[in-house]
């Protein structure tokens, strides 16, 4: 039998270990809990697919990511406890020429467990706000 509650706090420790990677601008861990397929979804640009795509955009982003932080709504895990997705709020500032710009939005994402590990396989993301 699995346990669901035990599974989402494992989630929920996963995403905060994404954040923090995202933090510190370590895309190596953040490769670590991606599947090998993973796809990225943000507005208005070509979706992202698999570990070396992250990498490239992660990349970028981290040129001028000053911070990020990610609260989770809800988690909801398969029975069979090797599928779960889960969604809720982001928020980024970015350190450019003009100044600190930051942007708000919502996500949803879906995991897989592989290898008793939860890694993320797909996220989509939208702003909720212009950027300011």
């Amino acid at each position: 039998m699995v346990d669901i509650e035990a599974e989402k706090k494992e989630i929920e420790r996963t995403i905060g270990e994404i954040t923090a990677a995202e933090n510190r601008k370590d895309v190596e861990t953040i490769l670590e809990l991606v599947t090998d397929d993973a796809v990225f979804q943000k507005p208005s640009t070509p979706q992202i697919q698999g570990r070396e795509a992250w990498r490239e955009d992660y990349e970028k982003v981290f040129a001028t990511l000053a911070s990020s932080s990610i609260r989770t709504l809800h988690i909801e895990v398969s029975s069979s406890g090797d599928m779960a997705w889960d969604y809720g709020h982001y928020i980024s500032t970015y350190k450019t020429r003009e100044g600190t710009v930051t942007t708000t939005g919502k996500y949803l994402a879906t995991w897989r467990k592989i290898d008793d590990k939860w890694k993320t396989a797909a996220v989509s993301i939208s702003g909720d706000s212009p950027a300011t």
